[in-house]
């Protein structure tokens, strides 16, 4: 007997975590963000992306790749749901290439939920258009559900960028 219901649980696949878009896609659309965010024409991407550049903690490689930014009173906010944030457990240097010209300052990973859902909510207000990439949706008039939030908030490690004055000869 044929039961008049499906059994099976429907899994919405996350396109991000697909092996197609880790090994192809990603790689080729960083290079592409990248060589734009270091051109003379990085203005309409630059007000909420930046490259960030960084020495791999364990492996001593340097890592460079474009992130979404928003910047408070305090500095920058980076949200990642990818395992690169375990380099900044600890403050850590980094070069960033912000609004065309180069920057310092020190990184550190913030893991606590409350303090990552309340700065994702303020980046969201910053940078709507960001939220497909972290399964939220985000209304015309800014507001977000309470519990997309919350949801996308413990997938995230926050990344906090304090920057470095400018140095005057």
């Amino acid at each position: 007997m044929v039961a008049p219901y499906s059994t099976r649980e429907v899994v919405a696949t996350d396109w991000q975590s697909t092996r197609v878009w880790r090994a192809l896609l990603l790689p080729a659309g960083n290079r592409l963000m990248r060589a734009w965010l270091r051109s003379a024409w990085h203005r309409p991407v630059s007000s909420s992306m930046m490259v960030l550049t960084f020495r791999g903690i364990r492996s001593g490689r340097t890592y460079s790749f474009p992130v979404g930014y928003a910047e408070d009173r305090e500095g920058l906010l980076t949200f990642t749901r990818f395992s690169w944030w375990k380099n900044f457990r600890e403050e850590r240097p980094v070069s960033l290439r912000l609004r065309g010209r180069e920057a310092r300052g020190t990184v550190v990973a913030v893991r606590d939920p409350g303090a990552v859902a309340e700065r994702f909510a303020y980046y969201l207000r910053r940078n709507p258009h960001d939220g497909k990439y972290f399964g939220v949706r985000v209304g015309r008039d800014g507001r977000v559900d309470p519990g997309e939030l919350a949801r996308a908030a413990g997938r995230l490690v926050m990344i906090r960028t304090r920057l470095e004055e400018a140095r005057t000869p």
